[in-house]
Formats: C-alpha cells, structure tokens, sequence
C-alpha cells in the first residue's frame, strides 16, 4: 500500500480513537480495499478504505496509532508491505524495495480487546 495513503488515513482515524488506548482497526480481505476504522463514545465515528494488495486469509487488528505511524514515518519508500497472521500476533511493517530486499523492519504488537 502506498505509505502516503497509509499515514493520512490512520492519522484522520486516530482523531476518533479513544483516548488513552490510541486504538485503530484494521481489516483485510482479498479483492478489496484495506479497510481502517476508529471509533469514540464522544467524538463519534470514523471508517475509511485505503488501496492495496491484500493475499491470504480475511483478517483484522487493532494497533496502537502512535506506535504504528513510528514505524510508517521511518519507512523510506513510497510503498509499505504489512504482515501479520491474525490479530492477536505482532505486525510487521517493511519498505517495499525494488530488489526485495530492505534492512528494515518494524513490529507492532497488537491491542487485544
């Protein structure tokens, strides 16, 4: 997915995320948009759907804003590939690199609710 798209929709997300938690929802699904989300009792509500190539199984985590644009903000490309296996596990965000290869990784780990 395109790190500019990526880091726009998560910071807009992130005005709607619960205070103290920083949370923001993610959820994959082949053939489809990557879909992000947030949610407060007092702002309201918030839900956008970002392009990218998802593979595998339909999935969905909840990741910490501020931890996640970290990571985002220090990728040098302008594409990111994020992986993860279910939404109790760690995430990892990498640089998508011409040659594949990228001494860069980044993990968050997931807020389970």
């Amino acid at each position: 997915m395109s790190k500019e798209d990526l880091a726009r929709a998560v910071k807009t997300s992130s005005l709607f995320s619960r205070s103290g938690l920083n949370d923001v929802h993610f959820r994959f699904a082949e053939n489809k948009p990557i879909a992000l989300s947030s949610a407060n009792s007092q702002t309201g509500e918030h839900a956008v759907e970002i392009d990218g190539d998802v593979s595998g199984k339909d999935n969905a985590v909840t990741v910490n804003f501020k931890y996640f644009l970290d990571g985002v903000g220090n990728i040098e490309s302008e594409q990111v590939l994020m992986q993860l296996n279910d939404g109790l596990s760690a995430c990892i965000l990498r640089p998508v690199t011409e040659d594949g290869r990228s001494d860069y990784l980044y993990i968050v780990m997931p807020i389970r609710q």
